[in-house]
């Protein structure tokens, strides 16, 4: 498993800037990024899923990686719920 980062473009604000990188592993992109800023004089940095609301402190590429695991663990069994069921045969 080959994990890179491709950093977003540096956008200047009131009193600092921030760039969203995307984390690609085997370079397929993940779904969701790492918020990297300069405020205050000092650097943060968050990680973001694209499907939640909350985020984690740090630059936290695991935290990221399992969060598109269980996504995708949840989509395959709601596609399972959701397919029909098969019909036997009557007569046989």
């Amino acid at each position: 498993m080959t994990i890179t980062f491709k950093t977003g473009n540096t956008i200047r604000n009131f009193g600092g800037w921030y760039r969203h990188d995307l984390v690609l592993v085997d370079g397929i992109e993940l779904m969701g990024f790492i918020q990297v800023r300069r405020r205050h004089g000092r650097i943060e940095s968050t990680t973001h899923f694209q499907f939640l609301s909350s985020a984690v402190l740090g630059s936290d590429w695991e935290w990221l990686y399992r969060q598109n695991k269980q996504h995708e663990q949840e989509l395959i069994a709601k596609q399972l719920l959701s397919a029909p069921l098969p019909v036997a045969e009557e007569g046989r």
